[in-house]
């Protein structure tokens, strides 16, 4: 992994290649490692900060599909930007989920790096590390099960969701997002150049809901570069104050 400051910096490439084949081969050793899981009864979700120019994230993303069909698993991929200076830009870079991903920094006191993978917002690990991914999974999650949303495709390239995300626990905030179930691009600059690389479960709109009340409706309108022929999925996630995430669910359009 590659830990980043909380400002922005230019590194000097010849640094960060240098350290590209230590931290491969660690990545490496750790992708050979079985995956094992067991069924939760409260949701577990997985936040990846991930980026297609990041060196040493494709074993996160492929541990990320791997699990993603896991029960009561919830992965969400969100692709950072600080990486995008390498010569590639990522389909799904997002200025604003670097932002949320420093918001982390406050929480648990350490920089950013990718792929970093956070646990219920409650505590974060090396996304492409197999042993603390297991240890995850098979921690008792207390994250409580909202009602599933219901959602629509329609034929004006948007996609609406109706929800009820009525909870006796306390929250400060409430999202919605909107997701891509999968996603294949082919590198041709930057380090992963000649790669096919997988997207999972891609954050491609976060829009914060309305808290006055806990049922209501809303519409995702597709950005230009997203085809209506992708499969989405639409996440509802409740947070406190501190990030923890107190409730969750998902639904997929069929």
């Amino acid at each position: 992994m590659y830990l980043l400051p909380s400002y922005k910096v230019f590194i000097p490439l010849l640094s960060l290649f240098g350290a590209f084949t230590i931290l491969a081969f660690q990545h490496a050793e750790n992708s050979s490692e079985p995956i094992t899981g067991t069924p939760q009864k409260n949701p577990i979700v997985l936040e990846l900060f991930t980026s297609q120019s990041c060196p040493t994230c494709e074993n996160a993303d492929i541990l990320a599909n791997t699990i993603k069909d896991y029960k009561n698993v919830i992965v969400l991929s969100y692709h950072i930007d600080y990486w995008n200076q390498l010569g590639w830009i990522d389909t799904f870079s997002d200025a604003s989920h670097t932002d949320y991903q420093r918001n982390y920094e406050r929480r648990f006191d350490r920089n950013s790096y990718a792929p970093q993978m956070v646990l219920n917002g409650r505590s974060e690990f090396d996304g492409a590390n197999v042993r603390l991914l297991n240890s995850s999974l098979k921690e008792q999650s207390t994250t409580e099960k909202l009602r599933t949303p219901q959602i629509n495709r329609n034929e004006n390239k948007s996609v609406s969701v109706s929800y009820d995300f009525f909870t006796e626990k306390k929250y400060d905030k409430a999202y919605a997002l909107l997701i891509i179930d999968s996603y294949d691009v082919a590198i041709d600059n930057g380090p992963n150049i000649g790669k096919l690389m997988t997207n999972t479960n891609i954050v491609i709109n976060r829009a914060p809901l309305q808290l006055d009340s806990s049922k209501g409706n809303y519409t995702f309108e597709l950005a230009p570069n997203v085809k209506e022929t992708d499969q989405f999925k639409v996440a509802i996630i409740l947070q406190d104050n501190n990030l923890n995430i107190v409730g969750a669910s998902v639904s997929k359009i069929q």
